[in-house]
């Protein structure tokens, strides 16, 4: 089984708005620049452009936020409400890849299915 997961945060409502926020800030060149290589230090994901900064933490799958190098949320992590609601911090395997100025982090449980975060 095989699902994709769009920029997704725990529960609802402002957590959906939170994440076309930090969505938007990371793609938008007028807000907050150009998005730069993505770059992995050990576990870490880090993904930048400019004014906005995400630390993704590719061993628990929670991530910080950063604005002009203020934290701004710390912690945060994508969930799904499926049968069950299932966080990404429940996966136990985490990789990344980008194309075409999109980071994809895959995260994998054998008995999860599959979670795409975007």
């Amino acid at each position: 089984m095989f699902h994709t997961f769009r920029r997704c945060l725990p529960g609802r409502g402002r957590a959906g708005l939170l994440a076309i926020i930090l969505g938007h800030f990371l793609v938008s060149p007028g807000i907050a620049g150009l998005l730069s290589p993505p770059v992995q230090v050990g576990n870490l994901l880090e993904m930048t452009n400019n004014n906005v900064r995400l630390e993704y933490d590719l061993n628990t799958g929670r991530a910080n936020f950063y604005w002009q190098n203020s934290l701004k949320i710390a912690g945060f992590y994508a969930g799904v409400g499926l049968e069950n609601y299932v966080t990404g911090t429940a996966y136990t395997n985490r990789s990344w890849t980008v194309s075409n100025n999109t980071v994809v982090v895959t995260s994998t449980r054998g008995d999860l299915p599959t979670m795409r975060q975007i």
